[in-house]
């Protein structure tokens, strides 16, 4: 087995034993991410790839068919992140991310959306996800850096029981990992940012000097640790999909009023977007209420089918225009 290889595979271990926000973190995890203390977060995260050998780990993987757990060892040995790719093509890189994403090919249902009944003639997604059962509502006031104060309450369930002021730390030093990680791998231009979303100047400045960010910069949590990001609003058929939503990821849902903003987790688990598509969609229209549309809301429903809004120009990718979008929407 290759290098590149032994690099997947570790990452396939990780993420498809991956169900539980706390699961990221915890020492039992295939990769042991020990967050003792806020200030080794950012070392510990690029330790993860200088790391010459990791030792045999027991860990259970779920069989969905007869619900056992089965207990699988693994030895790998890792070499050297930056010495893993020499086929001198950086674009194929993994990044540290890849290790966070909740891109599992095996859906596990949380098994309780299904049985919620939705109101058809009530399309207020609030109102729909707050009848699901066992729901975990995370939510905070909108203080300081709320947006990411959210957002790691949701992926890391040691963060909640941090001090604010390690909270306020712990945020501080993600956010320069996050800005390393998205300039050396190219992240601007993997993801097909462009400046109508945001200059890559405002977000290194935002990062580095750790300040309050907004969705925009939200929207690069979500997709630099591969989640589904939605918001969602009160307003019949108003969700918005910030990025393509594919309904094998983990899904970061967010609602906030003029004093607050929460998120959702089902069991203290991830929710899949499978299971919360019914609930999130939009009504679909016909060629004429589209061609009324906006651009702009014309992308969010493309988002919401998990098309893509650009095109390959003669040079790089370009916006689809306005009909070629409705078509792809309507086909």
């Amino acid at each position: 087995m290759n290098k590149n290889n032994k690099l997947i595979k570790l990452a396939k271990i990780f993420t498809d034993n991956v169900s539980k926000p706390q699961d990221l973190f915890q020492p039992n995890s295939v990769i042991s991410l020990k967050l003792n203390k806020v200030k080794n977060i950012k070392n510990y995260l690029l330790e993860l790839f200088k790391t010459s050998n990791v030792h045999r780990h027991s860990q259970k993987k779920f069989d969905i068919n007869n619900q056992k757990n089965l207990v699988t060892t693994e030895k790998i040995k890792v070499k050297n992140y930056e010495n893993i790719n020499k086929n001198n093509n950086p674009s194929k890189k993994n990044s540290i991310f890849d290790f966070f994403k909740i891109t599992n090919k095996k859906h596990q249902s949380v098994g309780v959306i299904n049985n919620t009944v939705i109101n058809t003639n009530f399309k207020n997604t609030v109102y729909n996800i707050k009848k699901i059962k066992n729901l975990n509502i995370i939510s905070n006031s909108k203080n300081d850096d709320y947006y990411s104060t959210n957002f790691f309450n949701v992926i890391d369930k040691k963060f909640t029981v941090l001090l604010e002021s390690e909270k306020r730390q712990y945020i501080k030093e993600i956010k320069i990992n996050i800005m390393e990680t998205f300039n050396r791998l190219n992240f601007y231009k993997k993801f097909n940012y462009s400046s109508k979303d945001f200059k890559k100047s405002f977000l290194e400045e935002t990062l580095a000097n750790n300040k309050i960010i907004n969705k925009k910069i939200l929207k690069v949590y979500c997709d630099l640790f591969g989640f589904n990001f939605v918001s969602i609003s009160t307003k019949e058929n108003n969700n918005t999909f910030h990025n393509k939503f594919n309904k094998s990821r983990a899904t970061y849902i967010l609602y906030e009023n003029m004093t607050d903003i929460e998120s959702y987790l089902i069991n203290n688990t991830f929710i899949k977007g499978y299971d919360i598509y019914d609930i999130l969609k939009l009504s679909l229209l016909n060629y004429n209420d589209y061609n009324k549309l906006k651009i702009d809301d014309i992308r969010n429903y493309a988002n919401m089918l998990n098309i893509s809004s650009k095109k390959m120009g003669k040079i790089r990718k370009i916006n689809k225009t306005k009909e070629e979008l409705i078509q792809n929407i309507l086909n």
